[in-house]
């Protein structure tokens, strides 16, 4: 279970979208990046997979029942890749 804990304190980090006017984020620095958002900018993501960062969506809608379970599902199946 330590293992779990250090992997999820070292590993993982959630923010908000990562849009370029965003200094502390640094795609570079990263091998993924999962947007839950509902919003999608192409230009965004080519940047970040420019910068060598593997970037995938998978929208959480919120104004639904099931809020996205497939996005949930495609979420965690790239963190267990991860």
């Amino acid at each position: 279970m330590e293992f779990n804990k250090v992997w999820f304190e070292n590993k993982i980090k959630v923010g908000a979208y990562p849009v370029f006017n965003n200094e502390l984020f640094n795609a570079s620095e990263w091998d993924y990046v999962i947007n839950v958002s509902d919003e999608y900018y192409p230009d965004i993501a080519l940047e970040i997979q420019n910068m060598g960062c593997r970037y995938f969506w998978f929208p959480m809608n919120e104004c639904k029942a099931d809020i996205g379970v497939n996005s949930i599902y495609g979420a965690c199946t790239i963190l267990f890749l991860a």
